[in-house]
């Protein structure tokens, strides 16, 4: 067949209006479990908790110290390595992460120490960083423009998936072997993955044809042929701003200043949800192994959650969903914080948290894939959810302390709940502005027409 002469937009509309075949559903269907290791990984650490203070004699306060480090280099990695993907291009920084989510992983098996265990947690945190921050631009690129939000929503699905996991294997192997056994289960998941992503894992199309080199239209066109679309010849143009130079540039600066506003006021909730839920459950008089059910719950009730935000996001746009289920989110946490301690009203209460929890995760990076070019979509996505991931280092050491100062759970849940109302307004507000400047017109229309 002969190459069709494309340019960059010409080629990113082929995209957007060629159906998904099975391999482009396949490459998606790839970022969602990576997704599900991240998630594992997330909770490994929050799910051996309780064990590991016990065992240590650690306190409340040095605990969530522990908890935040992994954050912290999952700030890093998200700030500082994802957005080297727009240069070097998707596959490469994914490769790196799993090696060093593989290494991590293995130390904090291995810790017998609080530094052992916060230094592990960072190389961990590093890898689950970069990782999220790329994949979700993956999962936009390889999707059509019918099906990006919920191929994006499918990928951050993949996390409450990874942590019903996490918590079916601190259930099954935290009594006979201990805290070290969750996280060596983690490990020999990253590293089967390694070479799985290494042989299947596609490039993005859209960075192949934004890239330079000599071999890259070759490699393009193979990919192209893979999805089941036209050879193209790329009409050249002017080299394009990459990364944060480009997502700073005057006219992409507030937006960008939104969307890390965005995630920086959503994941205080979220992670605060996600550290101390578990720890908040054994305060109030039940046991480890019913904290652990309660995360499977909450992630099964997630992953629902996931599907229906995509779903919908697809039909109406994230923007307009999205809102909603952040909003959700803030009344979830603060019915929490004042529902009575018993197991059928907790459980009924994390179930609706985990729904607008996930959910809110997953509406979140479909706004951010969808509100950045492909030239520096993961400049943009890593630098909102490094943003976010600064916001998850300080809930745990803030509700840490709020619990050592002698508050309890609801005044602590209603706190981190009005942060998740606050997230929900500031997203919807643009769309509110809009659809009042539509109604003016028309006012000042029937006005004139008396």
């Amino acid at each position: 067949m002969e190459p069709m002469r494309q340019n960059l937009e010409e080629l990113r509309q082929t995209l957007d209006a060629a159906p998904m075949n099975a391999a482009r559903w396949f490459a998606v269907s790839l970022t969602v479990v990576i997704s599900a290791l991240d998630g594992y990984d997330v909770l490994a650490l929050t799910l051996a908790a309780p064990a590991i203070a016990a065992e240590w004699q650690i306190d409340k306060s040095y605990l969530g110290v522990a908890l935040a480090s992994g954050l912290g280099g999952m700030a890093a990695g998200s700030l500082l390595l994802a957005p080297l993907a727009d240069q070097v291009g998707r596959r490469a920084i994914v490769f790196m992460a799993l090696i060093l989510m593989a290494l991590g992983t293995i130390g904090s098996g291995f810790s017998t120490t609080l530094p052992m265990l916060i230094g592990s947690r960072i190389v961990t945190g590093l890898g689950i960083g970069a990782c999220m921050a790329v994949i979700n631009t993956l999962a936009a690129e390889y999707a059509n423009g019918r099906w990006r939000s919920l191929a994006v929503a499918a990928m951050a699905v993949g996390y409450p998936v990874g942590s019903i996991l996490a918590g079916l294997v601190a259930a099954i192997l935290l009594p006979r072997f201990g805290w070290p056994a969750i996280f060596f289960c983690g490990s020999a998941v990253a590293v089967a993955l390694i070479p799985v992503i290494a042989r299947f894992l596609p490039e993005s199309i859209m960075y192949l044809a934004g890239a330079q080199g000599t071999k890259r239209e070759a490699k393009l066109n193979d990919l192209l042929a893979r999805f089941d679309l036209p050879p193209v010849e790329l009409i050249e143009v002017p080299a394009r701003k990459r990364g944060y130079s480009r997502i700073f540039s005057p006219d992409q600066r507030a937006g960008t200043l939104r969307m890390g506003a965005l995630a920086f006021l959503i994941a205080l909730p979220i992670y605060f949800g996600l550290t101390w839920t578990p720890q908040i459950v054994v305060d109030s008089g039940l046991s480890h192994e019913t904290a652990g059910i309660f995360s499977i719950v909450s992630g099964a009730c997630g992953i629902a959650g996931g599907i229906i935000v995509g779903w919908l996001s697809s039909r109406w746009g994230p923007n307009r969903v999205v809102p909603f289920v952040m909003i959700g989110l803030g009344l979830g946490l603060i019915a929490f914080g004042l529902a009575p301690s018993d197991v059928l009203t907790m459980s009924a209460v994390i179930s609706i948290i985990g729904l607008c929890l996930f959910g809110s995760a997953a509406g979140l990076y479909a706004v951010l894939a969808g509100h950045f070019s492909d030239e520096a979509r993961a400049a943009g996505c890593g630098f909102a959810i490094g943003m976010g991931r600064i916001a998850s280092i300080i809930a745990p050491l803030v509700a840490g302390w709020m619990f050592a100062s002698g508050l309890g759970k609801a005044e602590i849940s209603c706190v981190w709940g009005m942060s998740a109302l606050l997230a929900g307004g500031l997203l919807a507000a643009p769309l509110i502005v809009s659809r009042d400047r539509q109604k003016k017109p028309s006012v000042i229309r029937g006005l004139s027409s008396h």
